[in-house]
């Protein structure tokens, strides 16, 4: 068992609890706040507040240690050095787990919004460790500087806030799904739902004093549980998830491969960066920059049938072959879960390998991509001119049936858009293209 094979585990873990809750709710797709923009926030109540200043109380203050986390989870780095632990002490005050009654007040808010946490992630879901440090002025390291926490693409994270968040008492930064900077801020202390394994974010630090924060990290469960856990500062993921599904991802994973994971381009663990942004305008509960973030990872693409050797920043490749760059496979039938969250992918790019797939399966495939596209994504197909056990024009058909609109099916308009796919255009002459968006 390594990080990279419990991330993917997590991955269809989270697959597979939000494929439940969907045909549970009877939906295809779910869409909202969380989906469309990357984050939903609340106003923490005063008596919650008080209950939750339990956190930081003088007597649980603590150092950050690389020892700091429980047995059955594995750390957050394998190796240290004495100036990255001083950094981390030196720009924020940690705290040893609190008392019941602190406790006690989270998990008591936590039952109040476990429905809500569910309707926005479209999945049951369960804590796996709860953290509380105070920032101080000045901090550009680790969570102060940006990064996404990577992993698995279904580790979300619950902020909260119990000073307003704002220029003076510090905030949280983050990009949105559509590449804008977010400033957090707030006439009243908040708690933040956001996507924190995708989305690049760093902590704002106060301009005076400290910045108390208790940081909640999710994934996904059978059944929502709002116990909190307390695995310390270190603590980066559980070994066991579940292991059904890490026994049969292990059991069919490539080898002999010792390239990074499918997802390594936001499958990080934090990172500081030289250059910092400035912060966004005035608004309600976040300020919004009015220009794109020049540090946000490319928009998450996916390819279908890329093969065991394909490889290129900002994709996801599904594919039945492993190989050096696709260490675990995804068999493609008619009971297909993508191991990927609903609305985050923007190209969905479905390769000549569509060409072997029977109707069934090719339209669970398609099911799959309209789940997991972006609200204004693309889906672009490429198929020979002879695509197998149908028609073009059924071809055509099955993708509007499962909820895209074709817009195109001229290769050269197809390529030229869409030039960034990597060997888009390879053999054109002998290809039906198709381009589709969500209806």
């Amino acid at each position: 068992m390594d990080v990279e094979l419990v991330g993917a585990t997590i991955d269809h873990l989270g697959a597979r609890c939000e494929s439940n809750w969907l045909a549970r709710m009877r939906k295809t797709k779910h869409s909202g706040q969380f989906f469309s923009k990357g984050y939903f926030a609340w106003d923490l109540p005063a008596h919650v507040v008080v209950g939750l200043r339990g956190f930081f109380a003088e007597e649980k203050r603590t150092i950050f240690s690389p020892k700091d986390h429980s047995k059955g989870y594995f750390a957050w780095k394998d190796t240290w050095d004495d100036k990255e632990i001083s950094l981390l002490n030196n720009e924020s005050v940690y705290f040893a787990p609190p008392n019941p009654t602190a406790v006690a007040s989270l998990e008591n808010f936590l039952d109040s919004i476990k429905d809500e946490i569910e309707q926005q992630l479209a999945y049951s879901w369960t804590i796996y460790n709860v953290r509380a440090w105070s920032v101080r002025p000045g901090g550009a390291y680790g969570p102060n500087a940006w990064h996404s926490d990577g992993v698995s693409l279904y580790r979300r994270k619950l902020m909260f806030y119990l000073d307003p968040p704002n220029e003076h008492n510090g905030s949280l930064e983050f990009i949105d799904r559509s590449e804008q900077i977010r400033v957090l801020e707030s006439k009243l202390p908040q708690c933040i739902l956001f996507d924190s394994g995708i989305l690049k974010h760093r902590a704002r630090p106060p301009s005076s004093g400290v910045r108390p924060s208790i940081e909640v990290t999710t994934i996904p469960s059978n059944q929502t549980c709002t116990k909190s856990v307390f695995a310390g500062h270190a603590a980066l993921v559980p070994k066991s998830v579940d292991d059904e599904i890490a026994a049969r991802l292990e059991a069919s994973q490539f080898r002999h491969s010792t390239a990074s994971r499918i997802l390594r381009e936001v499958r990080r663990l934090p990172h500081s960066i030289k250059k910092a942004l400035h912060g966004g305008r005035e608004g309600d509960k976040f300020a919004l920059s009015s220009r794109r973030s020049p540090i946000m990872s490319s928009p998450l693409s996916l390819i279908v049938g890329g093969g065991p050797h394909f490889k290129y920043d900002g994709w996801i490749n599904l594919d039945p072959i492993t190989g050096p760059n696709n260490r675990f496979s995804i068999f493609l039938n008619e009971t297909t879960v993508f191991p990927i969250p609903s609305g985050i992918i923007q190209i969905v790019y479905l390769t000549d390998r569509m060409r072997e797939l029977h109707n069934k399966t090719l339209v669970r495939i398609l099911k799959e991509a309209r789940r997991v596209i972006a609200e204004h994504g693309n889906l672009v197909a490429k198929t020979p001119l002879d695509p197998g056990p149908r028609s073009l024009e059924e071809f055509v058909r099955l993708v509007e049936d499962v909820g895209f609109v074709v817009r195109s099916a001229a290769a050269n308009e197809v390529c030229a858009r869409f030039k960034n796919i990597p060997h888009i255009d390879a053999m054109k002459g002998g290809k039906f293209y198709c381009h589709a968006v969500p209806s």
